[in-house]
């Protein structure tokens, strides 16, 4: 899957533009970021949400991960115009987060549960949970039927 949008990563963002903003202007009105939090943003992608949550909590702790390098590049470049740099981003699955227990406020992931088979679903909700806080907001974002 990495490799596919390794290829993908030059135009995504074109594509994205259109397709997700309404979608992710609502998980951050959902989020409700407080500064100086602890964000997980899993499949970053090209950073789009991940730059606007970077801005949202510039006292925080930001990560981002990601199996793709090729969003991955992406996602740095538009993060080194960036005025904070209090975010990681990383290549990194969600099947195996590299956090520790309970140690992440806000966790977003943006249309990555539409291209994992159903039996894996429980396998990252469980590792989300693990690294969630007993109170801490999971913020998901998938295709719907309008």
């Amino acid at each position: 899957m990495g490799k596919l949008y390794d290829r993908t990563a030059w135009f995504y963002d074109l594509w994205a533009t259109l397709t997700e903003t309404k979608a992710q202007d609502r998980a951050i009105e959902v989020a409700n970021i407080q500064d100086e939090t602890t964000i997980l943003d899993v499949a970053v992608g090209t950073g789009r949400l991940f730059n606007r949550i970077v801005e949202r909590n510039p006292n925080g702790r930001n990560f981002g991960i990601d199996i793709s390098k090729g969003m991955l590049a992406k996602a740095k470049s538009r993060l080194s115009k960036q005025p904070n740099s209090n975010y990681s981003l990383d290549i990194g699955s969600a099947f195996d987060i590299t956090m520790e227990n309970h140690s992440i406020d806000i966790l977003f992931n943006n249309y990555m549960f539409d291209l994992i088979s159903f039996d894996h679903m429980d396998l990252i909700i469980d590792e989300f949970s693990r690294v969630l806080k007993p109170c801490g907001k999971l913020v998901l974002v998938n295709m719907t039927k309008a």
